[in-house]
C-alpha cells in the first residue's frame, strides 16, 4: 500500500469512527474504538482497521452472543485489542537536583511530568520541555 493509499484509507476510516463507535460501544466489555494497524499472531500487519480495545480477551467459547465483537463494522475489518491497565502514580515529592520525569506545575493545581532540562542553541539559556495544560494551566489570557 502506497502512503497515499494508507492516507485515504485512514480519512476514510476517520469518517466512519463516530458511526462504527456508536455499533460498537452497545457491546458489553467494550472501552473504546480507535483506528490503527491490525494485529494477527503478535505481528503488526499494514491493514488499518478498527481497533476494538477491552478490558480482557475472551476465549471463543466464554463469549457471550451479546458480547461478540463483529470482525467488520461498516464493511471495515475490526481488530481486538487488550487495554492495558494504568495506574495512576502521584509523587510531589522534592528533587535536587531536578531531573526528567518529575512531576512539576505552575503553582496553580495542576501537575504533570517534566520532560527533560535543555539549553536553546542560540543563548544557551536552560529550558525545561513540557506542554501547555502543565505549565500554563489556569493562566489568564491577555
Amino acid at each position: 500500500m502506497t502512503r497515499d493509499e494508507r492516507i485515504a484509507r485512514t480519512n476514510h476510516l476517520l469518517s466512519l469512527h463516530e458511526q462504527a463507535e456508536e455499533i460498537l460501544l452497545k457491546i458489553p466489555g467494550i472501552r473504546n474504538v480507535d483506528i490503527g494497524l491490525k494485529e494477527r499472531d503478535n505481528q503488526i500487519t499494514d491493514e488499518i482497521t478498527f481497533r476494538v480495545n477491552v478490558s480482557r480477551k475472551k476465549a471463543p467459547e466464554d463469549i457471550l452472543a451479546e458480547e461478540l465483537i463483529p470482525k467488520k463494522v461498516l464493511g471495515i475489518q475490526t481488530d481486538v485489542v487488550n487495554v492495558i491497565q494504568g495506574q495512576s502514580l502521584s509523587d510531589s515529592s522534592e528533587y535536587r537536583p531536578i531531573k526528567g520525569g518529575i512531576q512539576l506545575g505552575n503553582g496553580s493545581g495542576a501537575t504533570g511530568t517534566m520532560g527533560c532540562m535543555a539549553r536553546r542553541n542560540v543563548d544557551n539559556v536552560a529550558v525545561i520541555p513540557s506542554n501547555y495544560h502543565v505549565m500554563m494551566a489556569q493562566e489568564k489570557k491577555a
